[in-house]
């Protein structure tokens, strides 16, 4: 749907599109019929310089009137009390009625309205007597206003559960690998700063980047499917977590590659963890109902220095490029050149 031309809820979407926040817009005519209020998210994909870019909004809509049947409205005017929720349509400029008891309320006489807020939208919620202004004490009229406005918001909120729950399954979408479950490579670049900030107020200086690589995973594709490729790197995953610690990172780092940043480890320490992941991949085989396969990776090792996590990165990509080069399913570690 094009959700930025005219009478279509443009303005709301442009807000969404423009402040990368979670609007709500309406009530307005829908498309398909009748009344609504619409919220839009707008989602946002990386580029390949490394930029947010714009990709489409994600929209769920709410009944109109429906949304607000249980705030329970009319039981005002049993009350003796006439009322109308307003708002100033983004539009046109216009005030709009959204919802009213019918006679104007406050038009003639006395009024208490107070503000609503729900997202970006503001509406007013405008309550006055039907009867004479002293049939009613005024505490009791301001406790019935002030209930109804957090009955108003309440429900609202609550209406917008599908909003919050498809939003959570997106923050969740770009920092996982869908696959493994395990971080994604941004995300993991997102928290390796944060977590070399924790390794060196504890006094944890030595930190080390692992890139893991599947040997041959290319011919397991080709041979099995993919089916038993993706079996494969979750059955790896499962493994090489079992083995390292909770705050050390994990994750995926492309393809059959993982990446790792273990702390407060010296470097014979280091070794032996990337020698016990390697075995642990090798030593067992990878059963899938009748096939059995054995399995290896290679591992390039690189220490941090000085908190530069690209360059070790790069480093470690070395050291595994020439643990392929020497035969695959070892483990390297990067030397820095003598000066």
């Amino acid at each position: 749907m094009d959700f930025f031309s005219h009478g279509a809820g443009n303005i709301e979407a442009i807000t969404a599109r423009d402040t990368g926040m979670l609007v709500l817009g309406g009530p307005f005519d829908l498309i398909q019929g009748g009344q609504g209020l619409v919220g839009r998210l707008p989602l946002y994909i990386d580029t390949p310089g490394g930029n947010n870019q714009f990709w489409g909004i994600v929209s769920v809509t709410l009944k109109f009137p429906d949304a607000l049947h249980n705030a329970h409205l009319e039981t005002l005017t049993r009350q003796g009390l006439s009322y109308e929720l307003w708002r100033i349509s983004p539009d046109t400029g216009e005030k709009q009625v959204i919802a009213d008891s019918g006679g104007g309320a406050g038009a003639n006489s006395r009024f208490i309205e107070k503000p609503v807020h729900i997202l970006n939208a503001e509406w007013f919620l405008r309550i006055s007597n039907i009867r004479a202004w002293h049939s009613f004490p005024s505490n009791i009229v301001l406790i019935i206003v002030s209930l109804f406005i957090c009955f108003l918001v309440f429900f609202v909120v609550q209406n917008n559960i599908q909003l919050r729950k498809a939003r959570a399954e997106l923050a969740a979408l770009a920092e996982t690998d869908p696959l493994t479950g395990i971080s994604n490579r941004r995300h993991f670049m997102e928290l390796a700063q944060s977590s070399m900030n924790r390794a060196w107020r504890l006094g944890e200086e030595d930190c080390y980047i692992v890139i893991i690589d599947a040997d041959k995973f290319k011919s397991i594709n080709d041979t099995y499917g993919h089916s038993i490729g993706d079996k494969v790197l979750v059955e790896i995953t499962g493994r090489l977590k079992a083995q390292i610690r909770p705050y050390d990172l994990f994750a995926r780092y492309g393809g059959e590659e993982f990446i790792m940043l273990i702390s407060d480890v010296d470097e014979s320490a280091a070794i032996n963890l990337v020698e016990r992941l390697r075995l642990e991949l090798f030593d067992r085989k990878f059963e899938f109902s009748d096939l059995s396969l054995n399995i290896s990776a290679s591992f390039g090792v690189a220490k941090i220095y000085d908190g530069d996590i690209e360059t070790a990165i790069k480093h470690s990509d070395e050291a595994l490029y020439k643990a392929k080069e020497e035969g695959r399913n070892k483990a390297v570690l990067y030397k820095m050149a003598a000066v």
